[in-house]
């Protein structure tokens, strides 16, 4: 069963899918219609968890997918992050590719381990298994942005954690 609970997606300001509420179920047929630029192609990429949604519920295989914001919510209030958030643009690598990243901070939590989230706005991510450039690759997740490294991020975060020697409280 496919099921949308009052989903919503914003860019850059303006509003792609509004309050979208919409069961679909095992072994049903669906056709989104409407014109171009309405938001059928964001729906089906939020449910296919391409892009991340901004509000409401997306139910997976019986569990619940947060939002982004949502999640933000709860990491902030697991690690006790209280200070307001501080907020950084990259710098583009490809000022032609339409995309920047913002990188919001809590880095002051009582957990001593900090909230970071990339937000990738106007461009799209790797996708290993297809080359970059590709019209179908695009149309899927946006053009590739070459102004953040994931693995990379992520890797120093923990390499970071491990080399001053953080636990995990139990």
């Amino acid at each position: 069963m496919i099921e949308l609970d009052h989903v919503s997606k914003h860019y850059d300001g303006r509003t792609i899918v509004d309050d979208l509420s919409l069961n679909v179920p095992d072994g049903a047929f669906c056709v989104l219609l409407g014109p171009s630029g309405c938001g059928k192609s964001t729906t089906l990429r939020m449910i296919n968890r391409l892009v991340p949604f901004d509000g409401g519920k997306l139910p997976l295989s019986g569990s619940q997918a947060l939002s982004t914001e949502a999640t933000i919510s709860f990491l902030r209030k697991v690690n006790g992050c209280t200070e307001a958030v501080k907020l950084d643009e990259l710098p583009r690598a490809d000022p032609n590719d339409a995309s920047r990243v913002t990188v919001a901070n809590w880095t002051t939590c009582s957990s001593r381990a900090p909230v970071v989230l990339y937000r990738i706005e106007g461009g799209g991510h790797r996708v290993p298994s297809l080359a970059p450039g590709v019209p179908l690759v695009e149309s899927l997740v946006g053009r590739l942005n070459h102004d953040f490294d994931a693995a990379e991020a992520i890797w120093s975060f923990f390499k970071n954690k491990r080399s001053t020697g953080h636990r995990a409280q139990r």
